[in-house]
């Protein structure tokens, strides 16, 4: 009983080991788009709430920046709140469009989130899409803000958007769905991921921290 304890302390520990970039395990694993890795650290007790820079950085933003959708929607089963922002008031929607991940901008409206809203230094999404020239996601943010504007429109009374649409619960539900049929998968995924949340560990490389199952060391990875 006292081992496994031990065992459960030392786990957690190394899931709130930093590397040099500040990443925990979590969001080393997110950033890299390691989506059923995620899955794990989540069952195995990750924070998933934690931040780094200064509270300028979650999970979701690294994973909003590579445009891993499924990390993201694992994220989501978890409970994030995709709606969460920074200090300097950077959504995931922001983080995406500025790195040109057009995918994740499209999972990103579909949950729900705005695309009218501004940072710190006004900034809309489609601002920073913009300055960094990626047409693409810039095509999509106009399209959804054309979309939001005849919603508006629409609405009894021309009072704006529904408040559906600013509850992305169920939106959320739907990206997840359309997307690799993650919630299909969900069952699936929490029993595999049980069994290496029971095996993680860590290890470091090149000076720097990488996370992997211990069942990658078995298998030579």
């Amino acid at each position: 009983m006292g081992s496994r304890n031990t065992d459960q302390r030392s786990r957690q520990q190394q899931l709130q080991l930093r590397n040099d970039d500040g990443h925990t395990p979590l969001m080393a694993a997110a950033a890299a788009g390691h989506a059923q890795v995620v899955d794990a650290m989540l069952l195995a007790g990750a924070d998933m709430h934690s931040s780094v820079l200064q509270g300028r950085v979650t999970v979701g933003h690294l994973a909003a920046r590579g445009g891993h959708v499924h990390v993201l929607a694992v994220l989501a089963t978890h409970g994030f709140d995709l709606r969460s922002d920074t200090l300097d008031m950077t959504t995931l929607l922001h983080e995406a469009a500025q790195h040109g991940q057009v995918a994740a901008v499209h999972w990103l409206l579909q949950a729900g989130l705005n695309p009218a809203a501004r940072n710190a230094e006004q900034k809309s999404s489609l601002d920073l899409a913009r300055a960094e020239e990626h047409h693409a996601v810039v095509q999509v943010l106009r399209n959804a803000a054309a979309a939001a504007a005849a919603a508006a429109a629409a609405a009894p009374g021309g009072s704006g958007a529904s408040s559906e649409a600013s509850t992305p619960t169920a939106a959320t539900a739907a990206a997840i769905a359309a997307h690799g049929g993650v919630q299909q998968q969900q069952q699936q995924q929490q029993q595999q991921g049980g069994r290496l949340a029971e095996h993680l560990v860590v290890y470091p490389e090149d000076e720097r921290y990488k996370f992997y199952p211990a069942l990658d060391k078995r298998l030579n990875m």
